[in-house]
């Protein structure tokens, strides 16, 4: 794992449900950890993954992902906002112990980063 660590502010829900607030850097980062986490994904081909399965927890993830984008942003990168004429989230790649995760995230606000949800590439 590569970067500063995040500091968790809190978090509601439990399980699937499960967000987490969490801060790096002075960016706010709001974690859909239930969504990315605690549930199966199914990719294009119809192969399910499961981040359950792995020997990766979701702090590790959400950190490789917290760092990943505050690089991209650094390098002249923009996160979507949603707004009129929203098309999606960015989808980004990390390697967090030799697992490729998927991530999607937009700009909520000018501090705040949304993570919608992240997931196992196969």
């Amino acid at each position: 794992m590569a970067g500063n660590p995040l500091i968790y502010t809190s978090s509601r829900g439990t399980g699937t449900s499960l967000i987490r607030n969490a801060i790096l850097d002075g960016t706010t980062f709001q974690f859909n950890t239930g969504h990315g986490f605690y549930r199966c994904h199914i990719d294009v081909n119809g192969i399910v993954t499961d981040l359950r399965t792995t020997n990766l927890i979701p702090d590790d993830i959400e950190t490789e992902i917290s760092n990943d984008v505050l690089t991209f942003l650094a390098s002249g990168g923009s996160l979507p906002q949603p707004a009129p004429g929203f098309t999606g989230p960015l989808q980004r790649t990390v390697i967090v112990n030799n697992y490729q995760i998927a991530y999607r995230a937009v700009q909520i606000n000018s501090t705040t980063i949304f993570i919608s949800t992240y997931f196992l590439i196969p």
